[in-house]
Formats: C-alpha cells, sequence, structure tokens
C-alpha cells in the first residue's frame, strides 16, 4: 500500500508527465488505474476547515477567510461609512480588493451582524430642561392625542405647573379646537394670586395661535413663551 508521501509523488510525476502527454498515457506508464488516480486527487483536496460549508479550493468562486475579514473590515470602517453597500462592493472592486458581488457583501453583513459606525454630527442635547424655583412661575400647556380603541381619537388639553408638575387645568375633546385651549388657561390662571403672573410655554400649532387665545396675554397675567417645532 502506498503512504502518504508516496502518493504525493506519484502525484507530482503525472502532473509533470500530463505536460507532454496525455493523462491516460502516463497513468499506464506508471501502472495506475484512473479510479484510483481520480480518487487520490479528490482525497487530497479535502479542505480541513470545519467553519465553512465547502472549501475554498474545491469552489473557486467562494470567497476565502481573507475576502470575508476584508469585507467585514471596509463595512465597520469609519472611512467608508459614508457609502451604501453597491458603492462600496463597486469600490472594492476598482481597487482590487475583494471582488464580490453586491448581493454577497449584503448576505455576508446580515449573517456576521455587521453595522456601520455612526457619527453624532449635533452635539448632545442638554438633559435639563427649564427650572423654576416657585410655584407658578411658568407653565406648559400642550395636547396629547389618545387614539381609542374603536379607532376614534381624543385630544387631551392639559396646563401643567413647571415647578410642581401639578395639572392645574385640562379637559377632554373630540377634535382640535382652539377654544380648549382658551379655556384650560382662563381656568389654570384662577390659580394665580392678585398681581402675579405666569409664563405659558407652548408650541407653535393652530390651537395655541389664533384669534381666541392671543387676546389672554394681552397686558394681563400671562405672558406667551412660544416656541417653534423642532
Amino acid at each position: 500500500m502506498t503512504d502518504a508521501a508516496g502518493k504525493r509523488r506519484l502525484l507530482g510525476a503525472i502532473e509533470r508527465a500530463r505536460r507532454c502527454m496525455p493523462l491516460s498515457a502516463a497513468l499506464r506508464v506508471l501502472g495506475l488505474s484512473s479510479a484510483r488516480y481520480h480518487g487520490w486527487v479528490r482525497a487530497n483536496d479535502v479542505c480541513a476547515l470545519d467553519d465553512r460549508p465547502s472549501c475554498p479550493r474545491s469552489k473557486p468562486q467562494r470567497l476565502t477567510y481573507g475576502e470575508v475579514e476584508a469585507i467585514g473590515d471596509m463595512v465597520q470602517s469609519t472611512e467608508h461609512r459614508h457609502m451604501s453597500i453597491r458603492g462600496l462592493a463597486l469600490y472594492a472592486q476598482r481597487v482590487g480588493k475583494v471582488f464580490a458581488h453586491p448581493g454577497t457583501w449584503g448576505r455576508l453583513i446580515r449573517e456576521r451582524g455587521w453595522r456601520w459606525p455612526r457619527l453624532r454630527l449635533y452635539p448632545a442635547k442638554p438633559k435639563v430642561g427649564l427650572r423654576t424655583r416657585a410655584p407658578n412661575e411658568a407653565w406648559h400647556i400642550d395636547v396629547a392625542i389618545i387614539k381609542l380603541l374603536d379607532g376614534t381619537k381624543a385630544y387631551v388639553h392639559a396646563v401643567i405647573d413647571n415647578f410642581s408638575r401639578r395639572i392645574l387645568a385640562w379637559t377632554v375633546a373630540g377634535h382640535l379646537d382652539p377654544m380648549n385651549t382658551h379655556d384650560v388657561l382662563t381656568r389654570a390662571a384662577r390659580h394665580l394670586a392678585a398681581s402675579a403672573e405666569a409664563d405659558v410655554l407652548m408650541d407653535s400649532g393652530v390651537e395655541n395661535l389664533n384669534g381666541d387665545v392671543e387676546p389672554l396675554f394681552d397686558g394681563g397675567a400671562l405672558r406667551s413663551r412660544c416656541s417653534r417645532p423642532g
């Protein structure tokens, strides 16, 4: 029986002989059957990798470990975070780094859980907002839209004191009505002492900026502090 070293020597001799004669002639000279020769070749091509379904040597079109690693490095690199999968795949081909279809890139990204690095473009927003030192210095007014089980919507208007977090006035309506804002502000103003004033913080929604609500801030105890959305 021929050992492994002997098999390798015979296979090498056959490959050299094939340069000047047909394979069948080389096998006859060496006294080796075609079936045994091809069995040795298949056994020699068996891959010892246990982390891949098939060996890259037996399927030349399959990506090697180095190519997969290069794809992962490019996907997770901050240098290429602005590029799409297709753009990145074409760029890798253009620079001669990895030749793979964009679909292969997408499959590997999903399988490996790779993520593009994110870069904060804007500074972090302050986590501490307005802080008052006594009740009725500043109020917040807003409307919350609640969708009910039957598909209808309920609009909840409320005025909240910034210092105590107390709800000074509220109302629930079936539609967005400017008079609801007028009503809750009027009822909340009853909590103010004589000659006291309060800042009212609200957004620029149509329920707040209208001809019914604006007269409440004309020389009275309430001062409007309107903010734009965003």
